[in-house]
């Protein structure tokens, strides 16, 4: 939440603001209160959350090192994933009999990500969640192509 923060990874140009003579927790407590000031921000807070939770989800890499064609062309393999996943979220209010608490680790480690730094890599943890939906997705879409087509309009 500080001043230079952007929603991304900013680590290699942070500077932690001096020690002023305090012992080492009096210092994390003045850290902690500094931070908390300034995600009163509400505004700013909730762009870098929104800010956070794209990179989390982000198809394409985030990271500078990451942008060469070949990293690119290798993470839209997930592409499809996440369209079938979509695809299993829009079906979800019509299908009561699918277990919701699937979705319980997938909006936790989001949620979680939005307050610390999102990042595609942070996505792997809850990545098995989300084949999982997006299976759930395939297959329901396939199941109801096969009824409609069995019955005639």
């Amino acid at each position: 939440f500080g001043p230079e923060a952007t929603g991304g990874t900013i680590g290699h140009r942070m500077t932690m603001p001096a020690r002023e003579g305090r012992g080492e927790v009096d210092h994390d407590a003045h850290l902690r209160r500094e931070a908390l000031r300034q995600a009163a921000d509400l505004p700013r807070s909730l762009r870098l959350a929104i800010e956070k939770i794209r990179r989390t989800w982000n198809i394409l890499p985030n990271a500078e090192d990451y942008q060469s064609l070949q990293a690119r062309v290798a993470s839209l393999a997930f592409a499809p994933v996440l369209l079938f996943f979509l695809a299993a979220l829009w079906r979800w209010p019509r299908a009561p009999e699918a277990a919701g608490w699937i979705l319980l680790p997938i909006a936790y480690y989001t949620l979680l990500h939005a307050v610390f730094l999102g990042s595609i890599r942070y996505r792997l943890s809850f990545e098995p969640f989300i084949i999982l939906v997006a299976a759930w997705g395939l297959s329901n879409l396939r199941s109801q192509k096969r009824i409609d087509s069995s019955h005639p309009s």
